[in-house]
């Protein structure tokens, strides 16, 4: 069985706003098309992109995530699972 690859990114979301509920009232998408539509004060930053994570890596990352690995198509070692 071939191991399974998967790809790692991350993106940083920084706000500057008056109103410090703000968190709370909107969801990721909103305040990113605010920051976007420039309503919102504040930029988005690559941290990290593309970081490939093979076989039983890719498991832990998916396990931290709290996520099924049939999601992605593996098993719980990390080898791609055939249809």
């Amino acid at each position: 069985m071939a191991k399974k690859k998967l790809y790692r990114s991350e993106v940083k979301v920084i706000i500057l706003t008056e109103d410090a509920d703000i968190l709370g009232e909107l969801m990721l998408d909103e305040i990113v098309n605010g920051i976007q539509n420039n309503e919102i004060g504040g930029e988005i930053k690559h941290l990290t992109t593309n970081t490939e994570m093979v076989g039983r890596r890719a498991v832990l990352e998916v396990e931290k995530f709290g996520q099924d690995v049939e999601f992605f198509n593996m098993d719980t070692q990390g080898n791609e699972l055939e249809d």
